[in-house]
């Protein structure tokens, strides 16, 4: 039987001692990063009926009846309304795990396999995480009020570009008021209450806001102190807006124009429902196949966009180069 390959090559002549040692592990682990997701941010639980958590899987919400206004002349016959209402359904369909194999001989002989373990499911709630904030970003843009996106979006006036396929919206340090300003109009179209808004921006975006003289200011969002945004942080409320900048961002390439594009949403937080309906992790050490322990763990969940009006949308492509 040959001898294991050492590590460092020895010399001709020189026996090998590599069946007799051992590596040294390092005590730490290499840092493993993680984009900061934002499905809380962007939506609520307290919207939805608390009995879905326990069972079932669905929810049908019911809209406010709308009422008419008729004109009236003396003595006329009167017209009538009916109570009406339309339905909107969210379904809880959506579900992922991870599963961790491992013989009981190598949890005996792996040094630190409790760390290497927790690291494992640290990393697989991460990316959990990731996959609901990339599945929320992808489809809610669809479901938008379709008065507010596109190049003629206002529910009264369609008058603000946000931006459609083969035509994005161009956003550079210059126009970025400009731009938030569209948004914020569009929804103010909606008659929707003051408070509560939340625009999403790709994380780069923050470049823009450290070149814009305007934005640079706190007072431009309508604080009273002057604050200067230079530690690449601290973003304040502009126009109404918390200003949420992610990662997760989908990126698509505009089949006309082959730039970059984001589609990016703006609107109140409690327009959109989001349910954990299950989080469940267990260990197993009882395999009759194997001498094998699994760790593993189960989410299932859903959202909806219930309030479309509440929700702009904004597909653009950015310049991120401030010199220019």
């Amino acid at each position: 039987m040959s001898a294991r390959a050492a590590t460092l090559p020895a010399a001709s002549g020189y026996r090998v001692y590599a069946a007799l040692k051992s590596p040294i592990l390092a005590k730490a682990f290499i840092a493993r990063y993680y984009p900061t997701t934002v499905t809380g941010r962007i939506s609520s639980n307290s919207i939805v009926p608390s009995e879905i958590r326990q069972h079932g899987d669905q929810v049908i919400f019911r809209e406010k009846p709308t009422s008419e206004i008729f004109p009236y002349q003396k003595n006329q016959d009167l017209e009538v309304s009916q109570l009406n209402t339309a339905s909107s359904i969210m379904t809880i369909d959506r579900a992922y795990y991870y599963n961790l194999k491992l013989d009981k001989v190598d949890e005996k002989q792996i040094p630190d396999v409790r760390q290497w373990v927790n690291d494992f499911i640290e990393d697989a709630r991460e990316k959990l995480a990731q996959v609901t904030d990339l599945a929320m970003q992808s489809e809610l843009p669809h479901q938008a009020d379709c008065r507010n996106k596109g190049p003629n979006a206002g529910a009264r006036t369609g008058a603000f570009n946000l931006g459609t396929v083969g035509a994005p919206v161009t956003v550079n340090k210059d126009n970025l008021p400009d731009i938030l300003g569209r948004l914020k109009a569009v929804l103010t179209e909606q008659n929707i209450g003051e408070g509560g808004f939340y625009v999403i921006l790709p994380s780069t975006a923050k470049v823009l806001f450290w070149a814009n003289p305007i934005l640079a200011n706190a007072c431009a969002s309508g604080n009273s102190k002057s604050i200067i945004l230079t530690n690449g942080e601290t973003i304040p409320d502009i126009l109404g807006f918390d200003i949420i900048f992610s990662n997760t961002t989908p990126i698509y390439t505009d089949p006309v124009t082959g730039e970059m594009t984001f589609t990016l949403l703006a609107g109140r937080k409690d327009a959109t429902g989001f349910v954990l309906q299950l989080n469940d992790t267990e260990v197993i050490d009882k395999d009759p196949r194997s001498f094998s322990k699994y760790w593993r763990g189960l989410t299932l969940w859903g959202f909806k966009l219930l309030l479309p009006k509440e929700v702009a949308v904004l597909y653009a492509t950015f310049q991120f180069d401030t010199t220019a």
